[in-house]
């Protein structure tokens, strides 16, 4: 089974912080997550080539980003 290891992470006064970290159990939530944590905005995903790591970002917005761990669970 697939999960997902997200964090969320926002900048407010150059300092960078973040919200506790979430495991959720597929895409659609993952989607659904960075949805509301970006307002609806328009997302895009970077990765390295092989790697099961993301970052979520929104166009526009230098502040948030969201950290993505892909797992195959047994």
């Amino acid at each position: 089974m697939k999960t997902y290891i997200v964090t969320k992470f926002f900048i407010e006064n150059n300092i960078v912080m973040n919200y506790p970290t979430e495991t959720l159990h597929s895409s659609n939530e993952v989607f659904e997550l960075a949805q509301d944590f970006f307002n609806n905005g328009k997302i895009y995903s970077t990765h390295e080539e092989g790697s099961n790591v993301s970052y979520l970002k929104c166009v526009g917005d230098d502040t948030k980003i969201i950290h993505v761990s892909e797992s195959n669970l047994p």
